[in-house]
């Protein structure tokens, strides 16, 4: 017997379009401030960041363990609404494969660059006109795992709040500062700050280990296709870097590019807080 609720199952039913709706429509999620969050790590990374569930569809039949009861009584402590469904209608709202029987809807925030609060000492990464979502969730989760004090997108061509964004992400997107803007608010940002730019670009001499990132930085990458834009590359501020390639490929993935950069951050900042520290 369900305690909490009549389980849904038909596929008429209006909730069940609406789910499918914010999955596939930007303009439904920016309307209604609400996105999708599937799975047992990410909507446990929500709730452990505090960020508001406000109703939560499962369906037991997917359930491995008892670890997915226990997140139904946590989201509900929290606020959350609860609601069964059937296992057909389960695999209609899911979005991944392979789907764990917990789907949630979120409440959006705001990631407004005047917003980020920056430490002492910042390492960002920006990436600018990322296109595909699954790149942007990596970079989110290797920023994340770097300890990048956050990630800048700069003009954005989609939202951070897309299902496959919060997906490839593994949850991620709940515990890094995440900021949109456009490249000329985030250059004023970044003078006004002291921060320097090291861009990752194929066309320069200088090796990524060459350059000191141990102050305040901003590591920057392109999107998949066209890499960096000449705003930043020609910009007498930025620093050019590059990563050796000895195989036939002539690039590197953003994403891949990116983290190798931020962890030779990570290493020179090491090095000089055991020097200096």
């Amino acid at each position: 017997m369900n305690p909490y609720s009549e389980i849904i199952r038909s596929k008429q039913n209006e909730k069940v379009k609406t789910l499918i709706k914010l999955r596939e429509k930007k303009m439904l999620r920016e309307a209604r401030g609400q996105f999708l969050i599937e799975g047992l790590k990410e909507l446990r990374e929500a709730l452990g960041a505090h960020a508001k569930i406000i109703e939560l569809y499962y369906c037991p039949n997917f359930f491995q363990n008892s670890a997915y009861t226990d997140l139904l009584q946590d989201a509900k402590n929290q606020g959350a609404t609860l609601q069964e469904v059937s296992k057909e209608i389960f695999e209609k709202i899911a979005y991944r494969e392979n789907p764990d029987g917990l789907l949630g809807i979120g409440e959006t925030w705001s990631h407004a660059l005047e917003d980020l609060k920056l430490s002492k000492n910042p390492l960002l990464f920006v990436v600018e006109t990322v296109e595909k979502p699954g790149n942007l969730g990596n970079m989110i989760r290797s920023a994340e795992a770097a300890g990048a004090d956050a990630l800048i997108i700069c003009e954005p061509l989609i939202d951070i709040f897309n299902p496959n964004v919060v997906r490839s992400s593994r949850g991620m997107v709940f515990n890094l500062p995440i900021c949109t803007t456009t490249n000329e608010n985030l250059r004023v940002f970044l003078q006004q700050n002291n921060i320097q730019i090291i861009a990752a670009t194929p066309h320069t001499d200088h090796m990524y280990w060459t350059v000191d990132m141990t102050g305040s930085t901003a590591i920057f990458v392109g999107n998949e296709r066209n890499g960096l834009s000449d705003f930043w590359l020609k910009d007498q501020n930025t620093q050019k870097v590059k990563i050796p390639l000895n195989g036939k490929g002539d690039s590197l993935n953003a994403a891949t590019a990116g983290v190798i950069v931020l962890y030779e951050a990570l290493r020179q900042r090491a090095i000089a807080s055991s020097l200096y520290g």
